[in-house]
């Protein structure tokens, strides 16, 4: 827990020269153990009760589509600390598909009202929804659950 802890430290750090750094960092990690570390770094910081439901290890390979991953949990993170008033987040990574990991963050805060194709979006959905497309993944935002939130989620071909 204490070797999760330090890492997430490294994790979740909002100035850009640090997350280009830990970009290149997690590279050397499990994926698994790169998420498991912003959460609980969100757990800590925001106070926001958080989960996480994976396997033992996705079967993601590329290091581009490990760097989208990554990226796009700390965006949604991020997004969950500055606008939704969140009470918890949920993580759900599945590669139990054919050919194709699905990766979804789930909060239960007010949910999002913004088309994410509009001007109104912020920048980091658009930059992600980029980076999703240049290697034949999708990123789609649902903004109200049936029980309140956002669910962020993204197919990644593998």
């Amino acid at each position: 827990m204490l070797l999760l802890l330090l890492l997430s430290l490294f994790f979740f750090n909002d100035t850009a020269t640090t997350e280009i750094y830990t970009l290149s960092l997690h590279d050397a990690l499990p994926i698994s153990l790169a998420l498991e570390g912003l959460l609980e770094q969100t757990r800590l910081r925001y106070d926001v009760k958080t989960s996480i439901e994976q396997q033992s290890e996705t079967k993601i390979d590329d290091p581009d589509h490990k760097r989208l991953v990554y990226r796009f949990v700390l965006e949604g993170l991020r997004n969950v600390a500055k606008h939704a008033g969140a009470d918890s987040v949920e993580l759900t990574v599945r590669d139990d598909l054919e050919d194709r990991v699905l990766v979804t963050l789930a909060d239960d805060g007010k949910g999002y009202d913004a088309d994410p194709e509009s001007e109104d979006s912020g920048m980091g959905l658009t930059l992600l929804r980029e980076l999703a497309e240049e290697i034949g993944a999708e990123v789609s935002i649902c903004g109200h659950n049936p029980t309140g939130g956002t669910t962020l989620s993204l197919e990644i071909p593998v």
